[in-house]
């Protein structure tokens, strides 16, 4: 059995590119073609110690002020927007990332002080700080021993008394 060779006729796979390149359909360049469609979200990595949970979400190019955190019961919310600028009286020549919203809603699975999360955010990465409630917290219970010589304890069954008729 025979391969076949032949080149097909017609238009190249780069010859393609380069007509989508310069015409630049189907692809979101300017501000409200696309980049703003709808929130994208943030990846994160999540941790747990004993007391608090550790959340850092890859965010390149935002600005902290543009970021709000919203903390209820074991529920938080980050969210915000990348704002991209072109430079005055540029012209686009490759656009492959704009402005963009982002939002990230994850369930802790237990309840937290929102009054104490603190976050911080630096090389493009958020870093957030989640204290645990109080009653979330795993607690020590300490058994008390009782001195054995005042309180003796029986082994025996009391003897059931008779009844006479």
């Amino acid at each position: 059995m025979g391969m076949d060779i032949r080149r097909r006729s017609g238009p190249s796979i780069w010859d393609l590119m380069e007509q989508m390149l310069e015409s630049r359909a189907g692809f979101p360049t300017r501000r409200g073609e696309g980049w703003m469609g709808g929130a994208q979200q943030l990846p994160m990595n999540v941790w747990e110690t004993a007391d608090s949970y550790q959340v850092i979400a890859l965010a390149p190019g935002v600005d902290p002020s543009n970021v709000r955190l919203t903390a209820v019961g074991g529920t938080l919310t980050v969210e915000g927007e990348v704002k991209v600028e072109a430079p005055e009286s540029a012209k686009e020549l490759w656009i492959e990332f704009g402005p963009m919203r982002f939002q990230r809603t994850i369930q802790l699975p237990d309840a937290i002080n929102a009054g104490g999360v603190e976050a911080e955010y630096r090389n493009g990465l958020l870093s957030i700080t989640i204290p645990k409630a109080e009653h979330a917290k795993p607690r020590q219970i300490q058994v008390k021993a009782s001195d054995a010589a005042s309180q003796p304890v029986s082994t025996q069954t009391p003897a059931k008394k008779e009844t006479r008729r």
